[in-house]
């Protein structure tokens, strides 16, 4: 199966509020746990949208912790920057209806991340992703020194995912 093929029967499966709710906590269980996360300063994060795990509390324990949290934003069709955020309010819909930092807001330096949570449309154990096919994580991540940590519900996850010379794999995969 190609990626097309992949990403369409993905999109196909259709997931209960039930599974969600326990996805969400299990998810954020496990990851607020990891010694990575733990000991980060500076937080790279998607805001979840669709079927990608909520982050949102996530996203609000880093900044308790006194964390640094770092967003995307699309800027053009194939550009994402990261910008710091201090709070949830920080955040409006942009490109794609994904919540992206406001204007004004200071860009982080990839160098300055410690710990980079990243979604997926699906992956497989190994750390392999499918992302939307715009490639802005694979771009961000190719030289990427942080550790990365791919978040995705267990009912969507492959078996293998297909990948080609650009597609970055990550550290560890976190599913519930």
């Amino acid at each position: 199966m190609d990626k097309k093929e992949l990403r369409k029967k993905i999109k196909e499966i259709s997931l209960t509020d039930e599974y969600i709710t326990y996805s969400d906590k299990e998810i954020t269980k496990k990851v607020l746990a990891l010694k990575e996360f733990k000991e980060a300063k500076v937080i790279f994060t998607f805001v979840g949208m669709g079927n990608e795990p909520d982050t949102k509390e996530i996203i609000e324990e880093a900044l308790l912790q006194g964390k640094k949290v770092a967003v995307p934003k699309c800027l053009t069709d194939s550009l994402m920057e990261v910008y710091e955020i201090s709070s949830l309010d920080d955040l409006k819909e942009g490109m794609y209806g994904i919540l992206e930092p406001r204007e004004g807001l200071r860009k982080v330096k990839k160098a300055e991340v410690d710990f980079g949570l990243i979604p997926c449309v699906t992956c497989d154990k190994f750390g392999n992703r499918l992302g939307h096919g715009k490639g802005y994580y694979d771009r961000y991540l190719e030289d990427a020194k942080f550790f990365t940590c791919l978040v995705c519900r267990a009912k969507i996850m492959s078996d293998k995912v297909p990948v080609d010379e650009n597609d970055v794999k990550l550290d560890i995969v976190i599913t519930d």
